[in-house]
C-alpha cells in the first residue's frame, strides 16, 4: 500500500468522523446548558416560593412549622433541598439524605 492511499483513507474516516462528531459536541453543549439553565430558573422560583411562605404573617403558630423550616433550609441552602424532600421526610423516607444536607 503506497502513501498516498493511507492518507486518502485516514482522511476519508477523518471527515466521516467529524461529520458525526460535531453534531454530537453540539447537542451535548445545548443539553448541558439547557439544563443549567432550567436548574436556575429552578432554584429563583423555589426561592421565591420559600420567601413568601417566610412573609406570609397569617399562619397560625405551630400549624405550619415544617413548611417554615422547609423554607429556611432553601433561603439557607437554596441549590441542596426541594419541596420533594419536605413531603419525603412527611413518609418517613430521606431523613438520611435531609440530616447530610443541613
Amino acid at each position: 500500500m503506497s502513501d498516498k492511499d493511507w492518507w486518502d483513507k485516514t482522511e476519508i474516516v477523518a471527515k466521516v468522523a467529524g461529520a458525526v462528531a460535531i453534531p454530537l459536541m453540539i447537542a451535548y453543549i445545548a443539553y448541558a446548558w439547557n439544563s443549567q439553565r432550567t436548574e436556575q430558573q429552578t432554584i429563583t422560583a423555589r426561592v421565591e416560593l420559600a420567601l413568601a411562605v417566610l412573609r406570609e404573617q397569617n399562619l397560625e403558630n405551630g400549624s405550619d412549622d415544617k413548611l417554615r423550616a422547609w423554607a429556611e433550609r432553601v433561603i439557607q441552602t437554596p441549590d441542596k433541598l426541594g419541596p420533594t424532600d419536605m413531603a419525603k421526610n412527611e413518609a418517613g423516607f430521606g431523613l438520611a439524605v435531609d440530616s447530610a444536607i443541613c
